[in-house]
């Protein structure tokens, strides 16, 4: 999570409930894309079937979503790949058997600007 994200105030609650209640790994929502002003840009709803579409399309679990903490002890928190570093996480964590599971709610804001990682601009 980058420090002008934001998690709305049900997000720990509703994400860790669906850790607890599932044999799954990871807990990840749907997520708003925001401005500079917390202005809401576009709306991102995660696939319940992430897996097929994280191999082709790109990341579709939010940077900031709940996940055992096995799965670092496992495969290791981030590391400098070439991808952004959730998404080799969360890649990583796959690979290894880690299963996710999607909270259907909008749960995070996301601040989009040109001069994060993942836009491309910063190598």
């Amino acid at each position: 999570m980058a420090a002008n994200d934001l998690c709305l105030p049900t997000f720990v609650e509703d994400l860790a409930e669906t850790l607890e209640k599932n044999d799954e790994d990871i807990a990840y929502p749907y997520w708003y894309e925001v401005d500079e002003t917390g202005n809401i840009l576009s709306e991102f709803r995660a696939p319940d079937n992430y897996l097929p579409y994280m191999k082709v399309s790109g990341n579709c679990i939010a940077g900031c979503s709940l996940f055992r903490r096995e799965i670092v002890d496992d495969v290791g928190l981030y590391r400098v790949s070439g991808l952004p570093a959730d998404y080799d996480l969360w890649l990583r964590a796959i690979a290894s058997g880690y299963e996710a599971r999607l909270v259907p709610k909008f749960l995070y804001k996301w601040r989009r600007h040109p001069h994060q990682y993942s836009s491309g601009d910063l190598k």
